[in-house]
């Protein structure tokens, strides 16, 4: 099991790069819609979501529980990175039939 210094920075890290992406493809295609922006607010809020449920878990007493609450949290973050680099790219390919 990480460290929890180490899922919070793998937390940060991956969330940083889908606002990145997100920055660049509105830069790049002078894209101003709301998707984008719905993107960049709804990872933000589940960084905070994943932050708390890490600060929550760091004090359970249980190793089994604190280990399987981990790995649901890497788990959702994992899916919810996906799910919004597939939302970019679909926006990408949308702007890229427009031109």
């Amino acid at each position: 099991m990480a460290s929890v210094r180490e899922i919070k920075k793998d937390i940060n890290y991956l969330i940083y790069e889908v606002l990145s992406d997100c920055m660049i493809h509105k830069h790049v295609n002078n894209d101003n819609s709301k998707a984008s922006d719905k993107i960049m607010k709804d990872m933000m809020a589940k960084r905070e979501e994943l932050i708390s449920r890490v600060n929550e878990a760091k004090d359970m007493d249980d190793k089994k529980e604190k280990k399987k609450a981990f790995n649901a949290i890497e788990d959702d973050l994992i899916t919810s990175v996906d799910e919004s680099f597939r939302e970019i790219s679909k926006l990408a390919e949308e702007t890229s039939e427009k031109v």
